[in-house]
């Protein structure tokens, strides 16, 4: 596994909720193995993956590696290396 780093929303998208509350009900993405001969689909069966982990923020926010000890881990996360990730959004942030 390794990140993709970031993915930016199409501009429309990111202009049309400046500043506003998006609710996203889904995604949807395709892998794909890498030939010498260009892309090659990937089963499904093939590609499961329940790992996954996407973050939309605003312009204001900032993601903070936190350590995660005892009772403290939400949902699960910290199980390796004691971190998780948080989106904090300063006091200066529009509300």
């Amino acid at each position: 596994w390794t990140s993709h780093g970031d993915l930016a929303l199409p501009e429309e998208i990111t202009k049309r909720f400046e500043n506003k509350t998006m609710a996203v009900v889904g995604y949807e993405v395709d892998q794909v193995y890498q030939t010498p001969d260009g892309e090659v689909p990937v089963p499904i069966t093939s590609a499961y993956n329940h790992h996954y982990m996407a973050w939309l923020m605003s312009p204001y926010a900032k993601l903070l590696k936190r350590h995660a000890h005892g009772d403290r881990r939400p949902h699960g996360c910290g199980s390796v290396g004691g971190e998780f990730w948080d989106a904090v959004a300063p006091s200066s942030a529009p509300t």
